[in-house]
């Protein structure tokens, strides 16, 4: 049963005999019983079942009233009553005057009066009852009278048991009123009156032209109206059910993934009608070939029109498609049952028109396919590309550990006395370890920056080369004093001379160590890896702890040394057995990827559990941010120890309020991927503002401080427009500075954003791609080698392409493996060679590739490779129309759009190219 009822009846000329008062009428008509509250549950009477099936009989649609459904529901005296009643208020023009019509309106029982009777119009309007009826009752046009009715708990749901708010609705809808009934805006008339029924509050419409060769209601029109009202009244439930069809969509996608390989199998293998699509779509190729002209559904000719149709019914029947088809149907039976008993029509695929531009689909696939056009099928890259970027720049962000902070002063060489006439020494004295204690703090103490400023000082100045480099670290950091990179320079180069010079007197390993951390940074001289892996060299000789660790990070990256992954991880191991959690994380590190060594989980599990500990154990000495960043991460990522983002946020949040950028970074990153999960899995759920506002206030702070993978995810953000508002200006400032500083992940994302429709740059594209693909980044390699190949947007380059694709495919792009076989096996860009399509498909199945996973499975079978999976695509594009139709983006149909304005936009059209009689959306197949 429908939630809204929309009746529609007139008033003509009604002849002297009908009575003159409706009321006299209602209370006197045999069969209609006056009934109390005691007797209305008993069974209705005879008279009222005979009046009733009277009613039935003369009354058309009156078995489509709240009322009667119900009566039948419950055959009561009360339900018979409020049927006969209400069936015969709705048809008042058969028993009425037009004049005591009105003042019945105005005036019944249950009337809501604004002033001295109900009836209202426009805003502004002063209504004289008296003047309205007699206007009505002299009028010798056609008067509509229209019933809206909604069921009493519906009404009090949505806020209609009310004047005031049918008022409010009505007024907002005259010009679909003047739309429907195609009267002009000028001569619209229109009265409403609201009954507050008992069961079914509604409200009656009376509409009709000054004009009274003017107005007309068709059929089509009064289903537009109750569309339109429905929405209207019944909005929230309808985002509801669009909510819900989002998420239908969701599951659909996830199900055509799934069914995917099942699906292009059947394709040539005699089952079903796959076999039949791919001829078709050859006779439709031939022919669109022969076709001048545009190549669209509303350009054809009739029998080439027919191929299309025939191809997409023959598409329908294929049984995923159907149920999807189904699924479609049934969604919009649902919105439809709030205004109509029927469903949905149930015509055939090509006969739908909310889904025509499948057809055009179908020519596109004919044409490219006709004009050799190699398809990728690279669905999902996208995902897989941000899925990436996320998990490396994450991976990416290693903190700069400085051990040296951390270093217990035992660490260093036993201290010897010197002579007094000494002008440099690098000694732990009490002061220099008070000054730390002051700068640092420790478990019991904040930290004094004012009081380590000024130990630290006193120290420094009197030749303390430990102390000066805290003093250029102060100055670098604007620790209790103004940032200056200047003052910072000079402690760091007076620490550097004063180290050289103390360990030139007397060999000395801690202070070896130290100088290799000053010569790795560039502190107090110009960054030299290579000479910072000498120092490191000669403590590791002596096993100092973190000098082995330090050099081990140098090998690990080939940073002042050739890359060696195994001496690297013996190293780690060497510092890892002394205690150095920094080794100990490292060393699961390589354990986990089986780099540098065997691949060992459980020993990689044991080296993080005591990479863990030793943070912990560090962080009860001292307050460190960099410590509470790795402490941070190990919970965030369940790395050493469980899972916990709270304790993750408490440490990662220590340390961003101590300015550590990473933490900062990987703080916003918490709340953004707390923030994103829930909007997926409860959409309604309302956001939480603060943490978004947060999310944003640290990343902004992290790139301030240079921190150019906080620009790249400031720049996601805004490209994105998902939890803020969309701003291309703020994204591409942040990504370009984040590729400024040689992000690469940033270069790939400005090179996708330059690839778009939308910032379409091919020059900018390109560098950018280009930049991303000198690091190796599979992505950029693979849409480099797609471009190159293609030709269509710079010029085409197969030697080229094909070295980008081979590159891709080198670092395991599946996609970029996948085309590779496909131009192996089709003899079209490059020589046949079967044997590297085969290995090329059997890499790419190897991660999954359904099409590869195919192709492999038909290798002795197959006529043309894109013929086979035609079908599959066509099915893909049918998927998606479902999901915009669904998920509502086409929008509502604009209503009481001016004639004149129509025409004007219907010749621009024309003028455009469009055909004359052709509305569907073009879709520029060449």
């Amino acid at each position: 049963m429908p939630k809204l009822i929309l009746r529609c009846n007139y008033l003509k000329n009604a002849p002297p005999s009908h009575l003159a008062n409706y009321m006299n009428y209602i209370s006197t008509r045999e069969g209609v019983e006056k009934i109390d509250n005691t007797c209305g549950l008993l069974p209705a009477t005879v008279k009222q079942k005979e009046l009733i099936a009277d009613i039935l009989s003369k009354i058309e649609d009156a078995d489509r009233m709240h009322e009667y459904y119900d009566y039948l529901q419950r055959p009561t005296r009360e339900n018979a009553t409020e049927f006969i009643t209400q069936a015969l208020e709705n048809n008042l023009d058969i028993i009425a005057k037009k004049k005591n019509y009105i003042d019945y309106l105005a005036n019944r029982p249950r009337v809501e009066k604004i002033g001295t009777h109900g009836l209202f119009s426009n805003e502004g309007e002063s209504i004289v009852l008296s003047r309205v009826a007699e206007e009505v009752a002299n009028h010798p046009g056609v008067i509509w009278t229209n019933v809206i009715s909604l069921r009493r708990e519906d009404a009090e749901r949505f806020g209609y048991d009310s004047a005031a708010q049918w008022q409010a609705l009505l007024r907002s809808r005259v010009e679909l009123l003047c739309e429907n009934y195609k009267i002009d805006s000028r001569n619209l008339k229109w009265y409403a009156a609201f009954h507050n029924e008992s069961h079914h509050p509604h409200v009656h419409l009376v509409v009709y032209s000054t004009n009274p060769s003017e107005g007309y209601l068709s059929p089509k029109g009064i289903d537009t109206m109750r569309s339109t009202y429905a929405h209207d009244i019944f909005r929230q439930e309808f985002m509801s059910i669009y909510e819900k069809r989002t998420q239908q969509r969701e599951q659909l996608k996830e199900q055509a993934n799934k069914s995917l390989l099942f699906l292009v199998q059947q394709m040539q293998s005699g089952i079903c009608h796959h076999e039949k699509i791919a001829e078709q779509m050859k006779v439709l190729s031939k022919r669109l070939m022969n076709t001048s002209g545009k190549k669209v559904y509303g350009y054809l000719k009739a029998d080439v029109k027919a191929i299309v149709n025939g191809i997409v019914d023959e598409l329908a029947k294929e049984e995923k498609v159907a149920e999807c088809y189904k699924q479609w149907l049934e969604s919009k039976s649902e919105i439809l049952h709030y205004y109509k008993d029927a469903d949905a029509e149930q015509l055939p695929l090509s006969e739908q028109k909310e889904l025509k531009s499948i057809k055009n689909m179908v020519i596109r696939e004919a044409v490219r396919y006709g004009e050799g056009y190699l398809y990728t099928e690279d669905e999902g890259l996208e995902d897989l590309e941000t899925e990436r970027e996320e998990m490396d720049a994450d991976d990416s962000e290693v903190s700069e550990d400085m051990a040296e902070v951390l270093a217990d002063y035992s660490d260093a060489e036993p201290e010897t006395e010197e002579p007094d006439s000494q002008e440099f020494y690098a000694k732990w004295t009490d002061a220099y370890k008070e000054a730390r204690e002051y700068l640092y703090g420790t478990s019991e103490m904040e930290p004094d920056e004012e009081a380590a400023y000024e130990i630290m000082k006193e120290e420094a100045e009197q030749g303390n080369a430990y102390a000066m480099a805290d003093m250029g670290k102060m100055y670098a950091q604007g620790i209790f004093v103004e940032a200056d990179k200047a003052k910072a320079q000079e402690w760091y180069e007076k620490s550097l001379k004063a180290m050289l010079i103390v360990e030139g007197r007397k060999e000395n390993t801690y202070l070896e160590y130290r100088i290799g951390k000053m010569y790795q940074y560039g502190l107090g001289t110009e960054e030299n890896l290579p000479e910072a892996a000498k120092w490191f060299g000669m403590a590791s000789s002596k096993e100092h702890k973190y000098a082995l660790y330090s050099l081990g990070m140098l090998y690990l990256h080939g940073k002042g040394v050739e890359q060696d992954e195994e001496k690297a991880c013996q190293l780690f191991q060497r510092s890892h057995k002394k205690g150095n959690p920094y080794a100990s994380f490292e060393l699961g590190k390589l354990y986990e990827a089986g780099r540098g060594s065997e691949r060992d989980t459980d020993l990689a599990g044991k080296c993080y559990r005591v990479a863990f500990l030793g943070f912990l154990n560090l962080e009860k000495k001292s307050r460190d941010d960099t410590l509470w960043y790795r402490i941070g991460t190990m919970y965030l990522q369940g790395v050493g120890t469980e899972a916990d983002e709270k304790e993750a946020e408490k440490y990662l949040r220590k340390s961003a309020d101590y300015g550590n950028t990473h933490a900062a970074y990987q703080l916003a990153k918490l709340y953004i991927r707390q923030e994103t999960e829930k909007r997926k899995t409860n959409p309604e759920e309302i956001p939480d503002y603060e943490k978004i506002r947060q999310a944003f206030k640290w990343l902004t702070a992290a790139s301030e401080q240079g921190n150019s993978f906080a620009d790249y995810a400031l720049g996601k953000l805004y490209a994105d427009g998902e939890l803020t508002a969309k701003d291309m200006e703020k994204a591409f400032y942040h990504l370009h500075r984040a590729a400024d500083a040689d992000n690469v992940y940033a270069w790939y994302k400005l090179g996708r954003l330059y690839l778009s429709d939308e910032y379409k740059n091919i020059g900018r594209a390109v560098h950018y791609l280009k930049l991303a693909a000198n690091q190796k980044n599979e992505f950029a390699l693979y849409r480099l080698g797609k471009l190159y190949l293609a030709g269509e947007e710079v010029a085409k380059n197969v030697e080229l392409a094909i070295r980008y694709l081979e590159e891709s495919a080198g670092v395991g792009n599946q996609y970029a493996q996948y085309v590779l076989g496909k131009v192996y096996m089709m003899e079209k860009e490059v020589e046949q060679d079967k044997e590297k399509a085969y290995e090329y498909f059997r890499l790419a199945a190897e991660q999954g590739n359904v099409y590869a996973v195919y192709f492999l499975e038909h290798w002795n079978d197959m006529p043309h490779p894109d013929l086979l999976l035609m079908a599959t695509r066509l099915m893909h594009h049918l998927e998606n129309i479902l999901k915009d139709d669904v998920s509502g983006k086409k929008g509502d149909r604009r209503t009481g759009m001016d004639r004149k304005l129509a025409r004007k936009i219907r010749q621009k059209k024309i003028a455009q190219g469009h055909a004359r009689d052709d509305r569907e959306e073009m879709v520029q197949t060449q």
